[in-house]
């Protein structure tokens, strides 16, 4: 995780010290640093702390030889993106180096499959800090492919315009909602029922509708019954 956490340090730089103890966000690589990846695969860091664009960009190796990236930056709120393209059908050991850090991934034929299952809950927890308290609350989309990102688009019904967003797909889940100290959707809106279109991005770039999740609904809270505050909506 040497990468990651050199990317999180030059982002924290952009933040106060107090800001960035009370809410740290979220960042990480998909896929996971160790796994196996196709050749040309696409490989994505995300944050949602703000950051500026690296400089120089990443660099890797195959097997200790030099191996072209194409690297584009671009965001969707809360969410910040490089998308890092490996442009190389070789196989054997990836090092990908940026800023002082570096991951390892493993490149290998790889049967993929584009038929994604999906099932979907809410999911909900709280951070509390000694200035604010992290809420992350809203729908979780669990998926069964390797997908590294989604393109989201939600409405309240179809009279209403389409909101649309992009998205890391984390373990294989899709989380829409509140993210902490940020957020990138209604829980209250989530709960009335949303339609959705959902388009994936897989790990060797290509890309394919997710089927058969045209509407859903995240499952209302129950209501406290002790006292602990962190506990209350």
């Amino acid at each position: 995780m040497k990468l990651l956490l050199a990317i999180a340090i030059a982002m924290a730089s952009a933040q106060s010290a107090h800001a960035y103890s009370a809410c740290n966000g979220g960042s990480g690589t998909v896929p996971k640093p160790g796994t196996t990846i196709p050749p040309h695969a696409r490989i994505i860091v995300y944050t949602t702390q703000a950051w500026r664009k690296m400089d120089p960009a990443p660099t890797a190796t195959i097997d200790g030889k030099p191996v072209k990236l194409v690297v584009a930056q671009t965001s969707s709120a809360p969410y910040r993106f490089a998308i890092i393209d490996v442009d190389s059908d070789r196989t054997g050991a990836l090092e990908l180096k940026w800023l002082d850090g570096k991951e390892a991934f493993t490149v290998a034929a790889t049967k993929l499959s584009y038929d994604a299952h999906a099932t979907t809950s809410r999911f909900h927890r709280k951070i509390p800090h000694t200035s604010v308290m992290e809420v992350f609350d809203g729908l979780s989309i669990k998926l069964d492919v390797p997908a590294v990102s989604a393109h989201v688009r939600l409405r309240r019904d179809d009279k209403a315009a389409w909101s649309e967003l992009d998205v890391p797909v984390l373990d294989g889940e899709i989380q829409i909602g509140k993210l902490g100290c940020v957020d990138n959707y209604s829980p209250d809106l989530l709960e009335a029922g949303v339609d959705l279109d959902i388009a994936l991005t897989f790990v060797d770039g290509r890309t394919a509708p997710l089927k058969g999740i045209a509407h859903a609904a995240i499952p209302k809270l129950a209501k406290p019954t002790g006292t602990n505050p962190t506990d209350a909506e």
